[in-house]
């Protein structure tokens, strides 16, 4: 989808920095991948930031943000059309209730088939499901919290709530799958930025063990989610507002994100 665009601009931060690009490409970059978006998009996305997956380069991942103190929304965007929309409504910064919405895209029409939807409301310690998958499950103790994969700015209300330190264990509901995960959380503020290590799998020996480190600024907003199982970065648009702000910090935090690749203690 746009790694044809990718070819004068940086890889992931891990294995260096980041290349300087002119102002020339960077709108050119821009402008372009909002193209590819009103083009391949068959219903409208979540207002907000607007991130890329690189992996390295960027292969048809595209996400939109908004989160504020009631509500946290979320874009995915696959390079094949697939859309998932998600609204995480909140009352105390805990999920009351939420509505996600999964669409492919008519490869002759171009517009949205439905593919799945979840839709929940917290009522006591459970929570009522309609959609896809219709269930009534337990809200286990402790702090949880709402998203599919690929949408873990979801989780961003919870993760600035969360005390330094750790390791924390989120219980997290799947509205795709109908299930809820647990995952391992240490937090760590350093830098005037917060670092919020992910794990998944570790505790239960899965084959598969997903690490990633989110970084937020001093206000909570998402700056980059950086993957250490596989190559993998998401990051703001270039040329954006919030890429500007990615360009001035993350650059110089390397060396500290680097060391949250080493296996956790014991």
């Amino acid at each position: 989808m746009i790694r044809q665009l990718a070819l004068c601009f940086a890889s992931c931060i891990l294995p260096g920095t980041c290349l300087a690009q002119s102002p020339t490409e960077v709108s050119e970059f821009h402008d372009r991948v909002v193209e590819l978006i009103q083009e391949v998009s068959s219903r409208p996305l979540t207002p907000g930031d607007t991130f890329l997956t690189w992996n390295p380069k960027p292969g048809g991942l595209i996400h939109t943000i908004r989160v504020t103190d009631t509500t946290a929304a979320a874009t995915l965007l696959r390079g094949d059309g697939m859309i998932g929309t998600a609204a995480v409504r909140l009352v105390r910064n805990r999920p009351a209730s939420f509505d996600v919405v999964w669409t492919t895209r008519d490869s002759a029409t171009g517009k949205a088939l439905p593919d799945r939807e979840s839709h929940g409301v917290v009522v006591g310690d459970s929570m009522r499901i309609s959609g896809t998958k219709p269930q009534v499950t337990s809200i286990p103790p402790g702090r949880w919290a709402i998203a599919d994969f690929g949408m873990e700015e979801l989780l961003i209300p919870l993760l600035r709530d969360l005390p330094i330190g750790g390791p924390h264990r989120v219980a997290v509901f799947r509205p795709w799958h109908g299930r809820w995960d647990s995952i391992s959380v240490q937090v760590r503020d350093t830098a005037g930025v917060r670092f919020v290590d992910e794990r998944q799998g570790i505790a239960l020996g899965d084959a598969k063990q997903t690490h990633e480190v989110v970084i937020l600024n001093a206000q909570g907003d998402l700056l980059a989610i950086v993957r250490f199982d596989q190559a993998d970065e998401r990051r703001p648009l270039e040329g954006s507002a919030r890429w500007a702000e990615y360009r001035k910090t993350v650059p110089s935090l390397i060396p500290i994100i680097r060391q949250f690749a080493t296996p956790p203690n014991p």
